[in-house]
Protein backbone atom coordinates (compact mmCIF):
# COMPACT_ATOMS: atom_id res chain seq x y z
CA UNK A 1 0.00 0.00 0.00
CA UNK A 2 1.16 3.28 -0.99
CA UNK A 3 2.22 6.22 1.82
CA UNK A 4 -0.55 8.62 0.83
CA UNK A 5 -3.02 6.04 0.20
CA UNK A 6 -2.34 4.77 3.81
CA UNK A 7 -2.60 8.38 5.33
CA UNK A 8 -6.11 8.45 3.06
CA UNK A 9 -7.60 5.37 4.58
CA UNK A 10 -6.57 6.34 8.62
CA UNK A 11 -8.18 9.79 7.96
CA UNK A 12 -11.31 8.20 6.96
CA UNK A 13 -11.34 5.81 9.51
CA UNK A 14 -10.48 8.35 12.31
CA UNK A 15 -13.24 10.74 10.87
CA UNK A 16 -15.43 8.02 11.43
CA UNK A 17 -14.85 7.10 14.94
CA UNK A 18 -17.53 7.61 17.68
CA UNK A 19 -17.82 11.00 19.48
CA UNK A 20 -16.66 11.12 22.98
CA UNK A 21 -18.79 9.70 25.76
CA UNK A 22 -21.11 11.97 27.25
CA UNK A 23 -18.76 10.82 30.74
CA UNK A 24 -15.83 11.41 29.32
CA UNK A 25 -13.66 15.24 30.00
CA UNK A 26 -11.76 16.70 31.93
CA UNK A 27 -14.04 15.55 35.06
CA UNK A 28 -13.53 12.24 34.44
CA UNK A 29 -10.71 10.20 35.52
CA UNK A 30 -9.12 7.05 36.01
CA UNK A 31 -6.70 5.87 38.65
CA UNK A 32 -5.75 2.46 40.10
CA UNK A 33 -3.44 1.17 42.34
CA UNK A 34 -2.17 -2.09 43.57
CA UNK A 35 0.30 -3.11 46.36
CA UNK A 36 1.39 -6.12 48.11
CA UNK A 37 4.53 -6.40 50.69
CA UNK A 38 6.57 -7.23 47.54
CA UNK A 39 5.56 -4.93 44.87
CA UNK A 40 3.31 -1.12 44.16
CA UNK A 41 1.62 -0.39 40.85
CA UNK A 42 -0.47 2.73 39.86
CA UNK A 43 -1.77 4.29 36.92
CA UNK A 44 -3.74 7.78 36.60
CA UNK A 45 -4.92 8.91 33.41
CA UNK A 46 -6.73 12.62 33.07
CA UNK A 47 -8.01 13.27 29.72
CA UNK A 48 -7.71 17.51 28.89
CA UNK A 49 -9.04 18.67 25.90
CA UNK A 50 -10.90 16.80 23.04
CA UNK A 51 -8.76 13.47 22.52
CA UNK A 52 -5.67 14.65 24.59
CA UNK A 53 -4.32 13.40 27.99
CA UNK A 54 -2.26 13.37 30.65
CA UNK A 55 -0.74 9.99 31.54
CA UNK A 56 1.36 8.58 35.09
CA UNK A 57 1.92 4.90 35.52
CA UNK A 58 4.60 3.43 38.13
CA UNK A 59 5.68 0.30 39.49
CA UNK A 60 7.98 -0.74 42.00
CA UNK A 61 8.97 -3.40 44.13
CA UNK A 62 11.83 -4.47 46.42
CA UNK A 63 14.53 -3.79 43.57
CA UNK A 64 13.50 -0.98 41.47
CA UNK A 65 10.91 1.80 40.97
CA UNK A 66 10.20 2.30 37.38
CA UNK A 67 7.44 5.58 36.70
CA UNK A 68 5.97 6.89 32.86
CA UNK A 69 4.30 10.69 32.81
CA UNK A 70 3.42 11.58 29.67
CA UNK A 71 0.55 12.87 27.13
CA UNK A 72 -1.52 10.68 24.81
CA UNK A 73 -4.05 11.15 22.02
CA UNK A 74 -6.92 8.58 22.09
CA UNK A 75 -8.44 7.10 19.01
CA UNK A 76 -11.31 5.67 18.72
CA UNK A 77 -12.76 3.34 16.10
CA UNK A 78 -16.04 1.65 16.68
CA UNK A 79 -15.33 -0.44 20.30
CA UNK A 80 -11.83 -0.17 20.10
CA UNK A 81 -9.50 3.13 21.79
CA UNK A 82 -5.84 3.29 20.91
CA UNK A 83 -3.45 5.85 22.85
CA UNK A 84 -0.12 6.42 21.70
CA UNK A 85 1.57 8.65 24.25
CA UNK A 86 4.69 10.32 24.25
CA UNK A 87 6.83 11.12 27.57
CA UNK A 88 9.73 10.79 30.38
CA UNK A 89 10.40 7.36 31.71
CA UNK A 90 12.01 7.70 35.28
CA UNK A 91 13.49 5.76 38.17
CA UNK A 92 15.17 5.23 41.17
CA UNK A 93 17.75 3.05 40.15
CA UNK A 94 20.71 6.13 39.69
CA UNK A 95 19.54 5.38 35.28
CA UNK A 96 19.33 8.60 33.53
CA UNK A 97 15.53 10.02 33.08
CA UNK A 98 14.84 9.77 29.25
CA UNK A 99 11.90 10.24 26.70
CA UNK A 100 9.64 7.79 26.06
CA UNK A 101 6.82 6.71 24.39
CA UNK A 102 3.33 4.10 25.55
CA UNK A 103 1.16 2.50 23.80
CA UNK A 104 -2.32 1.57 25.26
CA UNK A 105 -5.57 -0.13 24.07
CA UNK A 106 -9.07 -0.43 25.29
CA UNK A 107 -12.02 -2.56 23.54
CA UNK A 108 -15.64 -3.15 24.91
CA UNK A 109 -17.82 -5.03 23.52
CA UNK A 110 -21.08 -6.53 25.36
CA UNK A 111 -19.28 -8.48 28.05
CA UNK A 112 -15.84 -8.29 26.49
CA UNK A 113 -13.58 -6.38 27.88
CA UNK A 114 -9.65 -5.90 27.42
CA UNK A 115 -7.32 -3.26 28.48
CA UNK A 116 -3.36 -3.07 28.18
Amino acid sequence: MKPGLFLIAAGIALAQSPPLEPHEGPAAFEAEFVASDIFRSATYLQPLWRRLGFEGHYFGGTETDVGFTGASWTLAVHDLKVSPAVGVLFDSNHFATTAAVSFRWEYEHAWFVTQG
